[in-house]
């Protein structure tokens, strides 16, 4: 029992001497810790929700101008591809900047298609092989076309004033009856009348790339699908037919 109680009084002496040792800081000193802590987390949290709402705005500030670009009469955007130009319920699509000066364009005018007899005149019937010849520039033929269709008929046109062929129309025929045209036109000079239009609410429109080249697809409700570009060369492409959106980008990127 002796040495139990011993035992027990070396224990609380030891106890006692640890107990003495231990340094209790000042509660100045601990207390300006934790609060410099709680500042970082106060500060940390504070720089969140500073960034939660400048993103916030950002969105808010997208979404209305956009919605002001297409509830004012005239509005413009260059978001995407194109320039895009909202005038009261039409959509119009520039392929060449506004800031042209118009008195200096040199667009070709657009023929005369009344001569369809196929002779002499702003309009000849040809073989592909004669398009090809007689055309001002590098006529460009597709390698994919859907089964369906096939080359009805090819189209030149030029002007009164000149022997030169500057456009070409492509006309594919399925066993319906449905044709689908690709009509290519050379461009002179810079033009800010080169342009597309749609009207506000008859479909939906699609910013594309064929060839690297800036374009548009529009998607009507009903009636054919449309779509046109302008090449590195200066040519115009339109392609007008009832295929799919799949069909007219893989024909599209075909042309060579």
């Amino acid at each position: 029992m002796k040495e139990q109680h011993d035992q027990d009084d070396e224990l609380r002496n030891a106890l006692r001497k640890i107990h003495d040792r231990i340094e209790i800081p000042a509660s100045t000193d601990s207390w300006q810790r934790v609060q410099k802590r709680l500042g970082k987390i106060k500060r940390r949290r504070l720089w969140q929700r500073r960034i939660k709402i400048g993103a916030a705005i950002a969105v808010v500030s997208f979404i209305l101008n956009l919605t002001l670009n297409q509830s004012l009469p005239t509005a413009y955007s260059q978001i995407g591809t194109l320039l895009k130009k909202w005038k009261e319920d039409v959509v119009e699509f520039f392929h060449e900047q506004q800031e042209q000066n118009e008195a200096n364009a040199l667009t070709v005018s657009p023929p005369d298609h009344d001569n369809t007899d196929g002779g002499t005149g702003p309009m000849q019937i040809v073989t592909l092989e004669e398009a090809q010849a007689k055309v001002s520039f590098l006529l460009m033929i597709p390698s994919e076309i859907p089964k369906e269709l096939h080359l009805d008929a090819v189209r030149i046109f030029g002007s009164k004033d000149t022997e030169q062929y500057n456009e070409a129309q492509l006309e594919y025929v399925n066993m319906n009856g449905e044709v689908l045209n690709i009509i290519q036109r050379k461009i002179e000079g810079q033009s800010a009348d080169l342009k597309a239009t749609m009207s506000a609410g008859a479909g939906e429109y699609k910013d594309i790339y064929i060839h690297g080249n800036a374009g548009i697809l529009m998607i009507p409700i009903e009636g054919n699908l449309n779509m046109e570009w302008l090449t590195e060369d200066r040519i115009l492409v339109r392609i007008s037919g009832k295929l799919s959106e799949a069909d007219l980008l893989t024909l599209a990127s075909s042309l060579k």
